[in-house]
């Protein structure tokens, strides 16, 4: 693991001279592996810090599990792609798609994950804490659990197991879109089967 972390300080190096958000790919163990995932360059050091950190822990995360299954014969086919979906001077959000095949399995399986942070000071803030700041109080009905379930039976209706969504808890995964709209993000499987995919909510659908 020592290249990844010298490709990383490397990139880090390479975004404080030349500013703003450059890229690092890191050293996998096969061509079958690509990560990537941008270095931030933002005017807090100390919340740069914090948020690059999070981002490199995912990607060194995924970067251990592919090589401990190379390393046990499994020939596999994945990515895991981390990007900037939203930034300015208050917020800033990622979106990770990750894709992950293994050789001879029925068909490959992805993720969406998301997450939004505020800059002030570099929190990964839920939805139920992102309704409480002044940007998006006014809208904070939009925001609960119940906003959200009635937003996947509207956006995917038939596609689900059942017609009556059954969430205990508002998913952790959200992000902002360019419009800096909310959206939120259910895992393959757990609403819905394989053939609908990952289930994407825009909050703020009008």
């Amino acid at each position: 693991m020592k290249k990844v972390v010298r490709s990383v300080l490397l990139a880090l190096a390479a975004s404080a001279m030349l500013g703003g958000t450059c890229w690092a790919e890191v050293p996998t163990p096969t061509m079958g592996v690509e990560i990537s995932y941008p270095i931030l360059d933002l005017q807090n050091d100390k919340v740069q810090e914090k948020i690059n950190l999070d981002i490199f822990k995912r990607a060194n995360r995924a970067n251990t599990a592919v090589g401990r299954r190379i390393e046990a014969g499994d020939i596999i086919s994945t990515t895991l792609a981390t990007k900037v979906s939203y930034q300015d001077e208050n917020f800033l959000s990622l979106r990770t798609h990750e894709y992950f095949y293994l050789q001879f399995a029925a068909h490959p399986i992805s993720w969406e994950y998301g997450q939004i942070y505020r800059l002030s000071d570099g929190k990964s803030l839920s939805l139920e804490e992102l309704a409480k700041e002044p940007e998006f109080s006014q809208h904070a009905d939009r925001y609960t659990l119940r906003s959200v379930i009635r937003a996947i039976e509207r956006d995917y209706g038939d596609l689900l197991y059942s017609r009556v969504v059954k969430l205990e808890e508002i998913p952790k995964d959200i992000y902002l879109d360019e419009n800096k709209h909310i959206h939120v993000i259910v895992q393959t499987y757990v609403l819905a089967p394989y053939a609908t995919g990952t289930i994407d909510v825009d909050l703020d659908k009008e």
